[in-house]
């Protein structure tokens, strides 16, 4: 099978889909331990990044959804492989009036959600089409411009840093900061799953390269989203920081050095803009993917527009407003659980059964 994605392409899509979260941010439940929360749950998220990797490392060319049919049966698999479809829907209409409701708020005040919303899925369409290969490319050097003006925009916030709102620590005790830990975990550092469904150790350059995409990613994309959560707790106080939708985008537009630079918020926007669109882009392809692997067809192309047309109805008629769609992360927690955490470690299990038994057999 032709090599389509690059380790540095792979990485590069893992980034993005983390920079989504620094729209809402994460943690908030921790308040001045958000630090501790975020290095718990990057710690878990490299546990269940070599678990993903390790799953797909024992079915060479296969994707979660084959993985589920050979090891659970075709029924069972596919009931399964529809909750991955459902649950893909679901996140999708969730990032997508995310996505909306920042862009209006932060530049297109008097422009209809829909409008907003049909404008992403038309490029979504696009991109789904042009392929994996492409939006692969494309993220590859989309990532250097995030980090490095991210990184610009750390150092212009450090005169305005007060280290001391990160004190007392654990002055709420270890209940608040594990609750933010887990919140942490589910989105978004495992929902690197998506991969599972995306990649195949036939589709790059070496098989064991499967664990550097997903650890390496992951550790780059989860050190950049934690460094700038914590900054921007630092920067902007507890109580901006809890009273505001978007947090990181909040500290940044604070960012003023004379009448020289001013503004500057506009360019991390643009990057959580790009991030928020990738992210929609590949539960989208989760969702077609799993589509193709019920049909029984051998390309999901044409199926694309007509599910991209229902993630922008759902996401229109589901969720109200940002604070209804805030208000649904318990939800989603509950149904990360089963997706993210109890079907993978299933799969773990019974492909160690399973491969013991082969051994047994053979020798």
């Amino acid at each position: 099978m032709k090599n389509v994605i690059t380790n540095r392409q792979g990485m590069g899509l893992i980034v993005l889909i983390m920079s989504e979260t620094l729209v809402l941010g994460a943690a908030k439940e921790a308040e001045s331990d958000l630090w501790i929360a975020l290095i718990l749950a990057l710690g878990v998220g490299v546990l269940f990044a070599l678990l993903y990797s390790w799953i797909l490392s024992q079915y060479p060319g296969k994707n979660l959804y084959d993985i589920l049919v050979i090891t659970m049966g075709r029924w069972l698999g596919s009931i399964i492989v529809l909750f991955y479809v459902l649950y893909s829907l679901y996140v999708s209409a969730y990032i997508l009036i995310d996505f909306v409701v920042f862009t209006n708020t932060v530049g297109l005040e008097a422009t209809p959600n829909v409008i907003i919303g049909a404008m992403v899925m038309v490029l979504v369409i696009s991109a789904l089409k042009k392929g994996i290969e492409v939006m692969g490319r494309w993220s590859e050097y989309f990532v250097i411009f995030i980090l490095i003006t991210s990184a610009i925009t750390v150092i212009l916030m450090f005169p305005m840093i007060e280290v001391n709102n990160l004190k007392p620590v654990l002055a709420n005790g270890w209940g608040p900061v594990l609750e933010s830990a887990y919140g942490a975990i589910t989105f978004p550092f495992a929902e690197i799953i998506v991969f599972m469904v995306i990649l195949n150790t036939k589709m790059i350059k070496k098989e064991k390269d499967i664990y550097r995409i997903f650890v390496g990613g992951l550790l780059i994309g989860g050190i950049f989203v934690s460094v700038m959560l914590v900054v921007s707790f630092v920067e902007l106080g507890h109580f901006a920081y809890m009273s505001s939708y978007f947090p990181v985008y909040a500290a940044i537009s604070r960012i003023s050095i004379g009448e020289v630079l001013q503004r500057i918020e506009i360019i991390p926007a643009i990057a959580f803009i790009m991030g928020d669109f990738m992210k929609i882009a590949l539960y989208v392809l989760v969702a077609c993917e799993g589509v193709k692997k019920l049909a029984y067809v051998k390309n999901y192309k044409f199926i694309v527009t007509p599910i991209c047309i229902f993630v922008l109805l759902l996401s229109l008629t589901m969720f109200d407003d940002i604070m209804d769609s805030i208000n649904q992360l318990a939800n989603y927690n509950y149904i990360a659980n089963f997706m993210l955490g109890i079907i993978p470690a299933t799969l773990a299990i019974i492909t160690v059964i399973r491969t013991k038994f082969l051994h047994k057999n053979t020798s």
